[in-house]
């Protein structure tokens, strides 16, 4: 991944970062021939952790190497599993989501697949491709085997597809799904258990059955499945009459249902999946085909020696992370080390150099490649808050709301800028630049004097409502990439005029939005 590529994909974890709900545990983790880890444990999204993933981010390089997936993901998933044994009830309390942004394709596919297969426990991965070189494989088998979702994208749709991903994932999903077909199912394939992925919000559930061939008229079939612990069931009439569809296409991707959802327990079922293979046409775990040409006439040629270069086996990649310390207000934006892997150091507080060493660097890094890809994956954890035992710093100062850096870039979009200056809160503060980017006419002095009295003395909602009218105005194009930026700092208003709307009825959110776009025409 390089040029516009990783530009795009800084631009989209920034995006997600700011997307995230408050009291959510965050991590990022780097990898490529080696891998690296933001933080030791997840860290709680305060404003001292957002500004230096916000400075990490900032300073990312496609220069990790190859892809070597398959320790990141022991590292990511050995630690919800060690929360778990250590602290279950911080471990019950936080969704786990995994988001896993790669352009290449691994060598050793089976086991990475196995290991998510076996090793997944409540987890979720949701995994993206970027570009036209990446391994389907690799990324239809993670997302399946973590029980998420597959997407992909290209350099230019990255932001509106992981942001779209991040809000399904937070969304309650159906799961444990199954279908009873009540006596319809042929009874040559009643017996295969079939798999079902889980249902997010806005997607439909598609299921296959080969039916008995006396079937005819209508029949009742049950869907049920569940959201969190509660267990839903919808009895679904069919008219067999009207709506079967006969034809080898529609055989074939029953058959093609069938096989996918044995060969998620393949070695017990390796002669089910071969029959499906050979008497349907399709290529599985154990069938191929191979494609003879007939010809009239002999081929003649002469054999040639083809010298191949021996691939030789990088280093076994070993985690390294930089520590958050308990003592720094501020972050200069870490440094990536030398070497194919990114090692991100730490300043002290207020310096812009690098004399501040993280206190642990666990392993080697592969050597720079040549040329190379940059990959990520990071776990998400939203909701409630863990015990201050669980996070990476617990003797971390009491955090504040605002950042207190510019995150400005001028190679970067108006937009992309103005998301920058929301704070861990969803809350804007008032600024020139505020101002600049949101094309907003007016001055500072103008917009504190605007503040409404209902809401006098809390400019900071003030300016709130007017970057909510700001997105909608200068940005209404890209409102799929900042619609749940501008959720969350409508969740920040609502909070913070409560009190204020119980006794002035009148003062609501929707209120204050209208004033926000009538003091800005």
């Amino acid at each position: 991944m390089a040029g516009k590529g990783i530009k795009n994909t800084k631009n989209t974890l920034q995006c997600l970062l700011r997307s995230l709900p408050l009291k959510t545990l965050f991590n990022i983790v780097s990898f490529g021939s080696s891998f690296s880890s933001l933080f030791e444990k997840s860290n709680l999204l305060t404003a001292e952790s957002l500004q230096f993933a916000t400075n990490h981010i900032s300073t990312m390089e496609a220069n990790m190497g190859g892809t070597n997936l398959l320790e990141p993901l022991q590292y990511i998933l050995s630690q919800f599993q060690s929360l778990r044994h250590s602290d279950y009830e911080t471990y019950k309390q936080y969704p786990k989501q995994i988001f896993i942004l790669t352009d290449g394709g691994v060598n050793n596919l089976q086991s990475v697949l196995q290991y998510v297969k076996f090793h997944i426990g409540e987890a979720r991965i949701f995994s993206f491709g970027l570009g036209s070189e990446v391994s389907r494989p690799l990324v239809d088998g993670i997302a399946r085997y973590g029980r998420g979702k597959a997407e992909y994208v290209d350099a230019n749709n990255i932001s509106l597809k992981v942001t779209a991903q991040l809000k399904a994932a937070l969304l309650p999903i159906l799961k444990n799904i199954s279908i009873n077909w009540n006596g319809l199912e042929d009874p040559i394939y009643s017996g295969i258990q079939m798999r079902y992925p889980p249902v997010f919000d806005g997607n439909r559930l598609v299921g296959y059955c080969f039916l008995k061939n006396d079937a005819s008229g209508k029949h009742s079939i049950t869907i049920s499945g569940t959201t969190g612990t509660e267990v839903h069931k919808w009895d679904v009439i069919v008219d067999l009459d009207s709506q079967v569809r006969n034809g080898s296409l529609i055989n074939r991707l029953t058959a093609r249902t069938y096989a996918s959802s044995l060969e998620l327990d393949e070695k017990a079922n390796k002669d089910k999946i071969v029959k499906l293979g050979t008497e349907w046409g399709l290529v599985t775990k154990y069938t191929s085909y191979v494609a003879i040409e007939d010809k009239d006439y002999a081929t003649i040629s002469t054999m040639q020696k083809l010298n191949v270069k021996k691939e030789t086996k990088p280093p076994a990649p070993t985690p390294s992370y930089s520590p958050f310390p308990a003592t720094t207000s501020s972050y200069s934006p870490p440094a990536p080390g030398g070497g194919g892997g990114m090692r991100p150091v730490l300043a002290g507080p207020g310096s812009s150099t690098s004399n501040w060493k993280p206190t642990y660097d666990s392993g080697k890094v592969a050597p720079k490649p040549a040329t190379g890809g940059y990959r990520m994956a990071g776990p998400s954890l939203p909701t409630p808050p863990a015990p201050s035992s669980y996070y990476s710093s617990t003797t971390s100062p009491s955090p504040s709301t605002t950042t207190t850096a510019t995150n400005y870039d001028p190679k970067k979009s108006d937009l992309d800028n103005f998301i920058l200056l929301q704070n861990v809160d969803g809350s804007f503060n008032l600024s020139e630049l505020f101002l600049k980017l949101g094309k907003v006419n007016k001055s500072l002095e103008q917009v504190k004097g605007g503040v409404p009295g209902a809401v006098s003395g809390k400019v900071e909602v003030w300016i709130t409502a007017i970057a909510l009218v700001t997105f909608e105005k200068q940005f209404a194009a890209s409102a799929a990439m900042w619609e749940m930026i501008a959720e969350k700092s409508r969740k920040y208003i609502r909070r913070n005029i409560t009190d204020i709307t119980q006794k002035d009825p009148s003062c609501t959110l929707d209120n204050l939005l209208q004033l926000a776009k009538t003091f800005l025409l």
